[in-house]
């Protein structure tokens, strides 16, 4: 697999993770494969991923989700600068969960 994405993430002070999931209807991308997509466009960039948190087969419908809660928690703590994810959809299926990841996401 390649991603011909360019890196567009500033290089200076990261502290960067990323996340995945796997879509219930299909197996395809598990998060191990994210892992290695997220991997690979840090190392385009020049950045090192510290951490990968992923749900494997845990419903995007709900926020209770042992990865994600991880990932939530050091975003707030300000741990964590940067998410790397292969899409929205990974995050959640709920636009309203979104709308609260990303209010959660400009506060820190």
């Amino acid at each position: 697999m390649t991603d011909s994405r360019s890196c567009t993430l500033p290089t200076a002070n990261l502290l960067l993770i990323a996340y995945g999931s796997t879509l219930l209807r299909s197996r395809i991308n598990a998060p191990d494969d994210q892992q290695r997509l997220a991997q690979s466009f840090a190392e385009r960039c020049g950045l090192e991923v510290i951490a990968f948190y992923g749900d494997d087969g845990i419903t995007g419908a709900t926020m209770e989700r042992p990865g994600l809660e991880q990932v939530l928690e050091l975003i707030t703590k300000g741990q964590v600068r940067n998410l790397i994810s292969e899409g929205v959809a990974r995050l959640s299926c709920d636009a309203e969960h979104l709308h609260c990841m990303v209010k959660l996401f400009r506060l820190h």
